[in-house]
């Protein structure tokens, strides 16, 4: 029954009868969509809640995970209004249901809702801050490596376990077993690794999870951006010009699929990155800053979260003002499979081309 309350971790036993999933398009398997989530049949009717199990280690551990993401919002909840609270809340826990629907909108006109989508972006910000707090309390390598690991995969589980946190998750860890065995880790090598491991476990994610086809391909073009780096002893300018080529090799591997699923092309992604990429790891930082300063009384704690509620407000303001202008996005673009092979096939090509080029 909908009215029956349900408690993370918890489990039941359900009797019901069941029917195998069904596709509506013949374009889409319905049934291994569902496969991959673990799902084998669906109860239609005469369902009946038989009784509650005990909870075993697995149910107790969810529960406790639900329960710091339910302090963790009401800690963040004490220092911001809404809708800059959704936006903290989704930028630490990941996923864009704290977001009010219009804001939400407009993220997605311009092409910036990764941001509030655990991935490799968000495992990075972790893993710098970590490495950052345990090398100034004068661990040594071979401790903040292996402390900085852990912490990493704890924050993984804190967020649910999304496929894109555990695949930047293992690209994390394998780069970190590399260093501390004393071998030089290749990027590419990491990334098809990890990819490897992960169909290992679940094959079904190659072609029934896009969040998993969009993520491989952006950090292909991250690593491929990474290539361009002339030299260590960046200025401001070396650095925007980084910024921009890694902006530009991302969404060269991403809009295409983009247009393929959804019929939308967010060029205007580019130069949303551009500007809100310098924002976006202070607004971050800025909100796990809060979670920590949280015992301090409201007075102080409500001045302390003036510079995060200004970082946040500003990526809203510029997310809904972009948002209104008609051509940040291109709707209604059609790419069959033969024209997205196409595109993937010269885009491999230039590449190719350009890696060679620069070695």
């Amino acid at each position: 029954p909908l009215v029956r309350r349900v408690q993370a971790g918890e489990k039941s036993r359900v009797s019901c009868t069941t029917e195998e999933a069904k596709s509506v398009t013949p374009d889409f398997d319905y049934r291994l969509y569902l496969a991959k989530e673990g799902i084998g049949s669906i109860c239609q009717k005469n369902g009946q809640l038989e009784e509650r199990l005990l909870p075993d280690w697995q149910g107790r551990f969810f529960f406790w995970i639900e329960q710091n993401r339910q302090r963790t919002e009401k800690v963040l909840s004490r220092a911001l209004p809404q809708p800059e609270l959704g936006l903290a809340l989704g930028l630490i826990l990941g996923g864009g249901n704290f977001l009010d629907k219009d804001i939400e909108e407009s993220f997605k006109r311009i092409g910036m809702t990764h941001i509030v989508a655990v991935s490799g972006y968000n495992i990075l910000l972790v893993a710098a801050g970590s490495f950052f707090v345990l090398g100034a309390l004068g661990l040594w390598r071979r401790q903040k490596l292996l402390l900085g690991s852990s912490i990493i995969w704890v924050f993984i589980l804190f967020v649910g376990a999304p496929a894109s946190a555990v695949r930047a998750g293992s690209m994390a860890l394998l780069f970190f077993l590399a260093l501390l065995t004393g071998r030089k880790a290749s990027g590419f090598f990491v990334l098809i690794l990890s990819a490897f491991l992960m169909l290992l476990f679940n094959p079904l994610l190659l072609f029934y999870d896009i969040g998993f086809q969009l993520s491989f391909l952006a950090l292909l073009g991250i690593l491929l951006s990474s290539e361009w780096l002339i030299t260590k002893d960046w200025d401001k300018k070396e650095i925007a010009r980084q910024t921009f080529m890694t902006t530009l090799w991302v969404e060269m591997y991403v809009l295409p699929l983009i247009v393929y699923y959804f019929g939308t092309l967010t060029w205007f992604s580019v130069v949303a990155n551009m500007v809100l990429l310098p924002i976006i790891p202070l607004a971050t930082l800025g909100s796990f800053a809060l979670l920590l300063l949280g015992f301090l009384p409201d007075s102080l704690f409500l001045f302390l979260a003036i510079p995060v509620y200004l970082l946040l407000h500003i990526v809203i303001l510029f997310a809904e003002f972009c948002a209104r202008l008609p051509w940040v996005s291109l709707e209604g673009l059609k790419l069959t499979l033969e024209q997205l092979a196409l595109v993937y096939s010269i885009i491999i090509l230039f590449s190719v081309v350009q890696l060679r080029k620069r070695r």
